[in-house]
């Protein structure tokens, strides 16, 4: 969470980009948790949470980003087919296989784990997401970002 709500504060910093979280009913509270901390550790106040809205207005919010950021999901391929700036974040799956299809997508990952991809099998750790930094995401972002001006 607090990995999450850093990246919203230097994608709003640097950018100016007003963040939404989305997600099914299991992300509430998660999303919740990430917009609390955002908001106590920068100068953020704007940050839309719309957990749990159809898949029709979560589509459409998303067709309207300017960046999309997160995980191998069903919305990041909704991203992709967009043609929406894309920053996957991957680790128990393997983007060869299931990553963003449009050319201005960039996979970020734990590429040294030996264990990546496991699917999650036999995992109790998940470091491989756990471990991603936000300031290694926040490069690949800067990196679309720049070539989004161009």
């Amino acid at each position: 969470n607090t990995s999450f709500a850093r990246l919203i504060l230097l994608l709003s910093e640097h950018y100016n980009l007003k963040p939404v979280l989305i997600g099914g009913k299991e992300n509430r509270e998660n999303n919740q948790n990430i917009i609390e901390i955002a908001k106590a550790e920068g100068k953020i106040t704007a940050i839309d949470n719309v957990t749990e809205a159809s898949l029709r207005s979560i589509s459409s919010l998303i067709q309207q980003a300017q960046l999309f950021v997160g995980i191998d999901s069903g919305f990041m391929h909704v991203a992709s087919s967009f043609d929406i700036p894309v920053v996957g974040l991957f680790g128990p799956t393997d983007p060869f296989y299931v990553g963003p299809q449009n050319k201005q997508s960039i996979v970020v990952r734990q590429e040294s784990m030996e264990c990546v991809p496991c699917y999650l099998q036999n995992c109790d750790h998940k470091n491989c997401m756990q471990n991603l930094s936000p300031e290694k995401v926040f490069q690949a972002c800067e990196k679309l970002m720049s070539q989004a001006k161009s």
